[in-house]
């Protein structure tokens, strides 16, 4: 028997944004981001039955949340005429807080049953899992927004119940056939204060084919079909229509083939894989910007359907243990996806168009030094290609290379690491809006982004009891 309790309390800050699009924020009442979890698992192990060998899992888990922010991201007088360029902008600030608190509790058992050796099926071939798994989630919000006549309050309640099977065959002395699936059922409720409630019932089928094939002790090929989902849900933040405010489970079917081979010795390895996904309803990060009668405008976040869509790459790591106290490292991922048939909410077809978040590459490479075995000197850079910052827009990111040190002294029981990332104190951005939010330029459409971090640097001491 294993368990585990967890505690979590969380006081942080919410203002991310900033009008000049820098770190400078300019809001007059900063926002919060606020957690308290309590949690407790067990993992019950039974050996008593000849066959198999029964796993149980427990979860319970209560979370209190609460985040908001000053959504003008401004302070009174930002547009008075003797500190703007245009007088006829003047006092066109507006003032708002948009607060969200959340109380999240989660459920699950899970019963898994793992053959034991000599159990085996077909004459001892092939090994199995067996399973059942439910999950209970329950959500309430209430949201305190300055534009609301009163509080918005909803409730999101869903329950899964999933079975799902694996077989391992050994075909032969080189060859591995490995088959699974799982069939999920999720029922859920979705009310809220505006009179709206939906009770999406979805049975999503997922399941994977994989051949392997061990070629000698150096190199192992793989080939694999793969079917996942993704639930739907509810979106409850932001002033949505009813159309918006559900969504539908997404669905992928993953073909992949991929090598492995050590090299030099087993002193070097290179492994590579080619994948396509076929997507079918996406589930993507949209916006909707609501103009209100005084200029001001409302941006709500929220996850609705693409139509179709794929993803197709290649994905290579490698590995150089160069000698005693010299290794090399590092990875490339190149990836090319597009929308089919996708008509976002401002109407505008991204039919062939690259999803949002998905640079064409992605590449890590890097150096452990180890003059003696006390001390571990690294150097790695990490870079990526710009990419759509989201699919209700055309704004785009740039590409981007970072340099990142570390310098470790290395004991039995304790590692002392001083450590910086980005030490060319890189600025770039991570997201990107377009819409207008400026009074002193009359609320001009243009592009706002949340810069990523700085140069950054710390101590880190780990210690092993």
């Amino acid at each position: 028997m294993d368990l585990s309790a967890f505690y979590f309390d969380f006081d942080n800050g919410y203002d991310a944004f900033s009008l000049d699009n820098n770190r400078q924020t300019l809001s007059d009442q900063p926002g919060l981001d606020e957690q308290k979890t309590q949690a407790i698992a067990a993992k019950l192990t039974y050996q008593g039955f000849e066959q198999f060998t029964l796993i149980t899992l427990l979860s319970l888990a209560d979370s209190d949340l609460a985040y908001g922010y000053d959504e003008d991201w401004a302070y009174e007088g930002i547009s008075a005429p003797e500190i703007i360029e245009n007088p006829d902008y003047a006092y066109w600030e507006y003032s708002s807080t948009d607060y969200y608190f959340r109380d999240k509790s989660t459920q699950t058992i899970e019963l898994r049953a793992l053959s034991n050796k000599g159990n085996e099926l077909f004459n001892g071939s092939t090994s199995w899992v067996a399973g059942v798994y439910f999950k209970q989630d329950d959500e309430n919000l209430e949201r305190q927004y300055t534009y609301l006549a009163s509080d918005f309050t909803s409730t999101f309640d869903s329950q899964s119940m999933a079975i799902y099977g694996q077989l391992d065959s050994q075909l032969n002395s080189t060859l591995t056939l490995t088959t699974g699936l799982r069939i999920e059922q999720r029922s859920a409720d979705y009310i809220n204060s505006d009179g709206f409630s939906d009770s999406p019932d979805d049975t999503m089928i997922g399941g994977k084919l994989v051949l392997s094939y061990q070629q000698n002790d150096n190199a192992f090929w793989y080939g694999s079909i793969n079917r996942g989902y993704k639930a739907g849900g509810a979106n409850t933040d932001g002033s949505l229509p009813d159309d918006l405010r559900t969504f539908d489970p997404e669905y992928l079917v993953n073909y992949e083939l991929g090598y492995k081979v050590s090299l030099f010795d087993n002193t070097a390895f290179i492994r590579a894989a080619a994948f396509y996904m076929d997507r079918s309803d996406i589930q993507v990060k949209s916006s909707k910007t609501i103009v209100r009668d005084d200029g001001s405008s409302e941006f709500i976040a929220y996850l609705g359907n693409a139509a179709t869509g794929s993803n197709v790459g290649v994905e290579i790591e490698a590995n150089w243990q160069f000698n005693e106290s010299i290794e090399f490292y590092g990875a490339l991922g190149l990836l090319d996806t597009e929308f089919k048939g996708f008509i976002n909410a401002e109407g505008a077809s991204l039919d062939g168009r690259q999803q949002a978040h998905a640079p064409n590459y992605q590449f890590n490479l890097g150096v452990n030094i180890r003059p003696s075995e006390d001390w571990l000197i690294n150097f790695s850079v990490d870079g990526k290609d710009g990419f759509y910052y989201s699919d209700s827009h055309n704004e785009r990111s740039k590409s981007v290379e970072l340099i990142n040190a570390s310098l470790s002294y290395l004991q039995d029981e304790y590692q002392v690491k001083l450590w910086a990332r980005n030490l060319t104190d890189e600025v770039y951005a991570n997201r990107g809006f377009y819409f207008g939010n400026d009074p002193r330029d009359g609320y001009t459409d243009k592009q706002y982004s949340q810069l990523s971090e700085p140069l950054v640097f710390g101590i880190t001491l780990d210690y092993q009891f």
